[in-house]
């Protein structure tokens, strides 16, 4: 599973993090075509929270995400915890198409945790549609890069 694309960070990607032993994928990366979303409310504090979040957890150097082959089950771990413990910063101030995005990319990480991070979680209804609205406001809010 591909699940740094998740978070914003984060998605913090978040985007998904692709970790070892976390079963297939199920997020498509961020679609070349469509507009990116309009830029409301406090881009920024969401950006900086999401990159540090990312970079922290090893997944993204230089505002570009590691490619998803690259990720490592602790990243996600560390991505994962590091994102539920910031969830009311992360979401503050969003456009309402992102913040709900973020919400339910944030329902999956606390189901992953919950789960002890096991590839037979539940992937909540939504989730790639989710994803691909944060990545995209990542990509047009804050400037990072999906390497693949």
């Amino acid at each position: 599973m591909n699940v740094r694309r998740v978070l914003p960070f984060l998605v913090l990607s978040v985007g998904l993090v692709g970790a070892a032993g976390c079963g297939e994928d199920h997020v498509a990366n961020p679609p070349a075509t469509p507009p990116p979303p309009a830029v409301t409310g406090d881009a920024t504090d969401f950006c900086t929270l999401a990159i540090q979040i990312a970079t922290e957890s090893g997944i993204m150097v230089d505002k570009h995400y590691i490619p998803p082959l690259q990720e490592t089950l602790d990243q996600l771990k560390a991505l994962v915890n590091a994102a539920l413990a910031n969830r009311d910063r992360l979401v503050t101030g969003l456009p309402d198409d992102v913040r709900a995005a973020v919400d339910v990319q944030l329902q999956y990480f606390q189901a992953l945790k919950d789960n002890d991070f096991s590839s037979a979680t539940p992937v909540p209804a939504g989730l790639d549609a989710a994803t691909q609205t944060v990545n995209q406001y990542q990509v047009s809010a804050c400037g990072v890069t999906f390497d693949q």
